[in-house]
C-alpha cells in the first residue's frame, strides 16, 4: 500500500457523524424534582446529593434553578398528603402532581414529564395495581386499569 496518497473517500460528513465523539448537553437531560405535598420546607434527599424534597409552594421556583443549569425537561415525583388503599391521589383534580404541573406550565417553559404512583398505603410493598384491583368489580380502579372496562 502506498502510504503517500491518503484516500478522502471517507471524511465525507456522512460517516463523520458515525464515528466521531459522543457529545452530551444539558438540554439532553431530565432532571428528576420531587414535590412534597407533606412538608412546607425543602427536605435534602441524602441518597441523591443536589436533590431535595420540595413543598408545593416552591416548586416554580425549584424548576427555575433547574432551568438555569441548561436542563430543559423535567420529570415530577409526588408524595401526597395522604395514601388510601385505592391509591386515589393519583388521579385526584387536587393532587400534588397535578397542582405541580398546573403552577409548572403555566409559570415556566420546562418541559414536564409527571409520574403516575398508584401506591396505596405506606405498607405496601411494590408500586402498581395487584391483578386484582383490575377486575371489573373494583369501580375505583377503572381510571388505572383500561381493562376493567371491557365486558
Amino acid at each position: 500500500m502506498d502510504l503517500t496518497h491518503r484516500p478522502r473517500r471517507l471524511r465525507q460528513d456522512r460517516v463523520r457523524g458515525l464515528v466521531s465523539e459522543t457529545s452530551l448537553e444539558p438540554s439532553d437531560l431530565i432532571a428528576p424534582v420531587f414535590v412534597d405535598a407533606t412538608t412546607d420546607e425543602r427536605i435534602p434527599i441524602e441518597s441523591m446529593p443536589g436533590h431535595e424534597r420540595v413543598p408545593i409552594e416552591e416548586i416554580v421556583t425549584r424548576v427555575e434553578a433547574v432551568l438555569e443549569t441548561g436542563v430543559e425537561a423535567i420529570m415530577l415525583f409526588g408524595i401526597p398528603e395522604s395514601k388510601d388503599p385505592e391509591g386515589s391521589r393519583a388521579w385526584a383534580e387536587d393532587g400534588v402532581i397535578q397542582e405541580a404541573l398546573r403552577r409548572v406550565t403555566s409559570e415556566t417553559d420546562a418541559y414536564v414529564i409527571t409520574d403516575v404512583s398508584s401506591a396505596s398505603t405506606p405498607t405496601t410493598a411494590t408500586a402498581g395495581r395487584s391483578r386484582k384491583s383490575c377486575e371489573p368489580t373494583a369501580a375505583p380502579s377503572r381510571r388505572m386499569c383500561p381493562r376493567a372496562n371491557r365486558r
